[in-house]
This record gives C-alpha cells, structure tokens and sequence, in this order.
C-alpha cells in the first residue's frame, strides 16, 4: 500500500476527530431524551396512581366513571 501524503493524512485525522465529537454530542442528545422520556413515564405513573384512588374513593361513595360520564353504581 502506497503511503498517503501527510495533507491526506491530516485531513482524515480532522474527519475522525470531527465524527468523534459529534458522536459524543449526539450521544449526550440522546441520554438526555432518554431522562426526559423516564421522567415523563414517571409522571403519568403517578398521575395515573392519583386517578385510581380518587375513582377507587368515587366508588366506594357510589360512582363510576363509565365510557365519559359518572354514573351512580347501585350498591346492595
């Protein structure tokens, strides 16, 4: 293999540090995204928590929340 002038040589090094850099930026993109996705889960998780025990409590006092109405539960 012939050996590549040291212009050539420069310039790959430049690539490769280039590509370097900008995988690491990206990569730090993405973890970032990633907390913010799990942050995201984390909040409709309790949300969702809060929502079960206020229809659980609705329920217990005689109402469901059916379909997009409340409707009384006849409890006997």
């Amino acid at each position: 293999m012939e050996k590549w002038p040291e212009e050539r040589v420069a310039a790959y090094k430049s690539y490769v540090e280039k590509d370097t850099k900008e995988i690491e930026k990206l990569e730090a993109e993405y973890q970032s995204l990633q907390n913010s996705l799990r942050e995201t889960i984390e909040r409709i998780q309790r949300i969702e928590n809060i929502r079960n025990n206020h229809r659980a409590e609705l329920y217990i006092q005689g109402w469901d929340f059916k379909g997009s109405e409340w409707v009384e539960v006849d409890k006997q």
